[in-house]
């Protein structure tokens, strides 16, 4: 039969390994979360930006719920291609 101290010191390593494991994983989860925010950010301003600029300025719209599907269109590819300049400059 296991004596108290020994009991508690089996489960007290146990239990220092465990939380050793889940600090380790926590703070190794979040390694690439500012590049992926410094980059991913930039290229959704532009995203929407470019959309709405297209919409301004070539549809020469005033209300956004007014524009036809291929209003939409063409402003959803220019946004793309927008965000695709703005941000993967950045990845490379």
């Amino acid at each position: 039969m296991l004596s108290l101290s020994c009991f508690l010191s089996l489960y007290g390593y146990i239990l220092i390994n465990y939380l050793y494991v889940i600090y380790t994983y926590i703070f190794s989860i979040f390694r690439g979360v500012t590049w992926t925010a410094a980059r991913n950010a930039p290229g959704s301003f532009a995203l929407f930006g470019g959309s709405a600029i297209v919409k301004e300025s070539i549809f020469k719209l005033d209300n956004y719920n007014k524009a036809t599907f291929f209003q939409n269109f063409v402003a959803s590819v220019g946004g793309a291609i927008a965000s695709i300049t703005v941000s993967a400059p950045v990845s490379f």
